[in-house]
């Protein structure tokens, strides 16, 4: 069998071969491809580094400031627009939610009202040699909740799109019975 590198080593041992090499010579690993859209930042989870580890590439690079962002989670933003909006337009959109919509916004509101107030989201950053490195933990119940949410809106979007259609498709005519 062919070696698939030139120095004899099979392509399916690489990645052994190098997570050894830097934990052999104190080397932070990381994903080599950012999930940032911009070129100088580098976006990273828990199942790419820990927190402490972060922290740790941090003082390994000389960071001389870490940043950090907390987000406290807001049940009251499961909302279709601000009371104060409505108020001044005069109607609540969500008294015009059909049924199923009305349904599944006060399932998703009431699974929201119990992490009110927590932390949702923790995000870590330092800057080295013009590159952002950013770490970011969210809380699994937020994505769960962010999910309810986005399929609340499509639920919604459909519901508008078929009242949409019903006003502007006219109803079939009736046909006269002939005796």
């Amino acid at each position: 069998m062919a070696q698939d590198t030139p120095d004899g080593i099979g392509i399916d041992e690489l990645p052994a071969v190098i997570r050894q090499w830097a934990a052999d010579h104190d080397i932070y690993l990381l994903p080599a491809l950012s999930t940032a859209e911009e070129q100088h930042t580098v976006c990273l989870e828990p199942q790419d580094i820990t927190l402490g580890a972060f922290c740790g590439l941090a003082g390994a690079l000389g960071a001389r400031v870490l940043y950090q962002d907390i987000e406290e989670f807001d049940a009251d933003a499961f909302t279709l627009i601000p009371r104060s909006l409505a108020d001044d337009i005069g109607q609540d959109p969500e008294e015009l939610l059909d049924e199923d919509a009305r349904r599944r916004l006060i399932s998703v509101r009431s699974q929201a009202r119990p992490h009110h107030g927590r932390i949702c989201s923790v995000e870590a950053c330092f800057v080295h040699n013009g590159v952002a490195h950013i770490w970011q933990a969210t809380a699994p119940w937020h994505d769960e909740l962010a999910a309810e949410w986005l399929d609340f809106l499509a639920l919604k979007e459909h519901a508008e799109g078929n009242a949409a259609n019903r006003k502007k498709t006219p109803p079939p005519k009736k046909h006269a019975r002939r005796p």
